[in-house]
């Protein structure tokens, strides 16, 4: 599988959760996972993963994400 999206038009329905509890089930069964957290009002990602201070490197033309190391 190389893509997968978790997407809805309703907020509160559970995308956020469905989205960290799979990424994080596959990269513990050895996949490379990435999250983009498109909310550009609330994103939440970052505080269900416990990384809120944790902020992206931008330089010109590249954004470099931020890695979570799996216990």
């Amino acid at each position: 599988m190389d893509k997968m999206m978790v997407m809805g038009g309703k907020g509160g329905v559970g995308k956020t959760t469905v989205t960290v509890n799979l990424a994080l089930t596959l990269a513990a069964r050895g996949y490379e996972v990435g999250i983009i957290d498109a909310d550009i009002h609330g994103p939440d990602v970052p505080k269900m993963l416990g990384i809120e201070d944790e902020h992206p490197e931008v330089s010109v033309g590249r954004i470099s994400p931020v890695f979570i190391p799996m216990v």
